[in-house]
């Protein structure tokens, strides 16, 4: 079998087994599903063949777990036997990447979003957040979220990429342009029990997207649970919609009195002796 693994020394053989690759290529890789992405691609028959989508994935993937950029990552694939045996590429004559694999393949899910309003890259990994929960044994049951603004990071990006950016939010101005908004708005769900948390939701808005939105639309995505669950919110998401919606859904929204809002000095004044009690009374992980 023409394997570069399998024709590699044993000392690199143990370097690579040691590493973070192998997990990698055991739980991670596995849990890839090529078939949600092939509504990006021909099915004509003689047309060129596509790259490896769980692969390409994977690589996207790794990117971000390892703080890379498209080039690093190139380079990482074909230099790097570690990276090749955790995108399972190791058999291949020549590696199936390119300078412009990346790229085009964000390309495609970009135009996919724009007309199907569907982000295939966030529901795999959502996909794949519930599949490492059994993997790491998390109990499902309890949840928190929370939100957070999203703010320009132009300083520390290259020119190209400013370009990039900049067109990209043109052309959202331009489908948006009877919503004025600054910036975005990023809510986060993690599933967490007493000894492990995993983020297993996310999203993301204009920041006018209220904190109760963003509730509505993680109870309708959850949908309905089959063992009782807890979601953990501040009161920003709280309402009595959500609250019905909830429980419709065997969820139990548990809301706190904080808001994210300046409160009024008089009123922050006398409620901070209750504040401080509950705070050393209460341990939820949350700073």
């Amino acid at each position: 079998m023409d394997d570069r693994f399998l024709q590699v020394d044993e000392r690199t053989k143990k370097f690579v087994l040691s590493s973070w690759a192998k997990g990698f290529l055991e739980i991670i890789f596995p849990a890839i599903s090529e078939e949600r992405f092939s509504v990006l691609y021909s099915e004509t028959k003689g047309s060129r063949p596509n790259n490896p989508v769980n692969a390409v994935v994977g690589s996207l993937i790794l990117k971000e777990l390892l703080r890379l950029t498209d080039d690093e990552l190139l380079a990482s694939i074909l230099c790097d036997m570690r990276f090749q045996y955790a995108l399972h590429t190791t058999s291949f004559k020549e590696q199936p990447f390119s300078d412009r694999t990346f790229s085009r393949f964000r390309e495609r899910l970009y135009l996919y979003t724009l007309e199907t309003g569907i982000d295939l890259l966030q529901e795999e990994m959502e996909s794949m957040a519930e599949a490492f929960l059994d993997y790491l044994n998390i109990e499902p049951s309890m949840k928190r979220m929370d939100s957070v603004m999203a703010a320009s990071n132009c300083k520390t990006m290259t020119r190209l990429e400013i370009l990039y950016i900049c067109t990209t939010n043109m052309i959202k101005v331009i489908c948006q342009a009877d919503k004025k908004h600054k910036g975005y708005a990023g809510n986060i769900v993690e599933t967490f029990d007493d000894q492990s948390a995993i983020i297993t939701g996310y999203d993301y808005d204009i920041n006018g997207h209220s904190d109760s939105q963003f509730c509505k639309e993680t109870i309708n995505k959850l949908g309905h649970q089959d063992e009782a669950t807890t979601l953990l919110v501040d009161g920003a998401y709280a309402s009595t919609d959500n609250h019905e919606q909830a429980t419709q859904n065997n969820i139990e929204l548990v809301a706190t009195a904080l808001i994210g809002k300046t409160p009024n000095p008089v009123q922050g004044d006398f409620m901070q002796p209750y504040i401080t009690l509950f705070s050393s009374e209460t341990s939820l992980g949350w700073k």
